[in-house]
């Protein structure tokens, strides 16, 4: 049996990320659709040969066949030249001369469980709409059955007169397919009109009674058709693995900046969150990069937004710095950092000075002067060694972004080619020593942050579950064009709360 896939489209409700790419090569749990479906139907022995129509980006398609499936044979691309002035129906007419017999449609942008694939194959009826029966969903076509035929196909149905909702997933005979073709024939060449959706044909072939389709029940199995950004949330969710190993995890590590709270401000759902966490059976800490503040200020901070935690519970970027000077017998130091910062090694027992110290130590300084900038570039350009708390470009803030470490490494680097020993995240000792104290292996713990270049990547490195939050730094668009891919996407921490219940 054949398949057509039509990918032509361009997805315009999921711009930005399809100005650079097509709908179809969109990610989805960081395989793009298109994958997703050539894989599911290529796991089914009776299909023998797939037929993708492209247009839009086409390039960019072909290169992916080529690098993913080595140009597989069994995989036919037609190109529709004119995408942005024509429709699906007129990208499925170019496939006339390559459909032998009966055929599996599919639009491009819709996703299944596998299942449905194999009992829509085996269904007895050879023309037939697959249909999530009892369900009405607005953006979708929308069927009527009368007795065991259906006999209308819109999305304009009402909710009372609807069967369910088309998974626009369609299955047609050899005669199913010459009068399907015929009718859009007749429509594109006779009456001149290029710009329709199968869809209108088939309803025409149903009013008409000249061809008899019925529905076959997917009986709630998944599926998901991807046309905006909600929709491309929900299907990152039903389709994705990692979820239903959540409530298996034995710790949990949050990020602060962006994930718990922006500035003095906590987020949504948070006090409900902790407040499960703290009766749950797993351990669970607080993360930050941010080395302006000190462990007593992040706990009162804390306190002060209604957390009470403990401060072992607390895990900070200076943490892991001072580990290591202290094992390397450092003592007499030159840092960039806060009144509390400084408080914090003092603590310790180091010298701060800016005579004859034996290392630099660059941590999140908001109180950050020229003169000390001045000093370290002096002080790079004599090789002293160098580290820096955290790799952070940016903190977010209530009005925006403030330049954090890494533009300040950044700056120093232009000025003297100098870059330094990183600790914090995305330093994956930040988690690990944690876990060895706990006794506790990296399949059992869980990150969950903002920022793919520090969070994100630590917990891959590391090789925890991780879980990127959309209420900091990162944003959708900038998931889909990073190395760095979580395993999880949520809007916000709370949304975690659901699949650990």
């Amino acid at each position: 049996m054949q398949v057509v896939i039509l990918s032509a489209g361009i997805g315009t409700r999921l711009k930005p990320i399809t100005d650079k790419k097509p709908k179809c090569l969109v990610d989805v749990c960081s395989k793009p659709i298109l994958q997703h479906q050539i894989d599911n139907f290529f796991t089914d022995d009776r299909i023998d040969e797939i037929i993708i129509v492209i247009g839009y980006m086409a390039d960019l398609v072909r290169n992916f066949i080529k690098t993913i499936y080595n140009n597989d044979p069994k995989i036919i691309l037609i190109e529709n030249e004119d995408f942005l002035t024509t429709n699906n129906m007129y990208s499925l007419f170019l496939t006339n001369d390559y459909i032998k017999n009966s055929f599996l449609l599919i639009n491009g942008d819709v996703i299944l469980d596998p299942e449905i694939i194999d009992e829509f194959i085996k269904f007895p009826i050879e023309d037939a709409i697959a249909v999530d029966v009892g369900q009405y969903y607005k953006e979708s076509m929308k069927v009527i059955q009368k007795e065991d035929l259906l006999i209308d196909i819109s999305k304009g149905i009402s909710k009372t007169d609807a069967l369910g909702s088309s998974i626009d997933f369609y299955k047609f005979s050899k005669k199913g397919k010459d009068i399907f073709f015929s009718k859009m024939e007749e429509i594109i060449s006779r009456r001149k009109n290029a710009t329709q959706w199968t869809e209108v044909a088939i309803q025409e072939l149903i009013n008409s009674k000249t061809l008899e389709l019925r529905a076959y029940d997917i009986e709630g199995k998944a599926w998901a058709e991807i046309d905006n950004f909600d929709d491309l949330y929900e299907a990152e969710i039903k389709f994705n693995n990692h979820i239903s190993k959540l409530k298996e995890k034995k710790v949990f590590f949050f990020d602060l900046d962006g994930t718990i709270y922006l500035e003095g401000e906590i987020f949504e759902g948070v006090h409900e969150l902790i407040k499960f966490m703290n009766n749950f059976s797993t351990k669970f800490f607080f993360m930050s990069n941010n080395s302006s503040f000190s462990t007593e200020e992040y706990l009162s901070k804390l306190k002060n937004l209604g957390i009470k935690i403990e401060k072992d519970n607390i895990i900070i970027s200076t943490h892991p710095t001072i580990q290591y000077l202290k094992e390397n017998n450092f003592k007499r130091i030159y840092l960039l950092g806060t009144k509390s910062l400084q408080s914090e090694f003092l603590k310790y027992g180091f010298i701060l000075t800016d005579k004859d110290p034996e290392i630099l130590v660059l941590g999140f300084d908001k109180e950050l002067t020229y003169k000390k900038l001045e000093n370290a570039a002096y002080l790079l350009q004599e090789d002293i060694p160098y580290i820096a708390t955290h790799p952070d470009v940016k903190c977010p803030t209530k009005r925006g972004y403030i330049p954090d470490v890494g533009s300040i490494i950044a700056l120093l680097y232009e000025s003297t080619g100098k870059k330094p020993k990183i600790f914090g995240k995305p330093n994956k000792e930040m988690l690990l020593f944690k876990l060895r104290e706990l006794d506790f292996k990296p399949r059992d713990a869980v990150i969950v942050g903002d920022r793919l270049y520090t969070d994100i990547r630590m917990g891959i490195e590391a090789g925890v579950t991780t879980i990127c939050v959309l209420t900091g730094e990162t944003s959708r668009e900038m998931i889909e064009e990073s190395k760095f891919k979580p395993d999880i996407i949520l809007n916000k921490a709370i949304d975690l709360l659901k699949f650990l219940k």
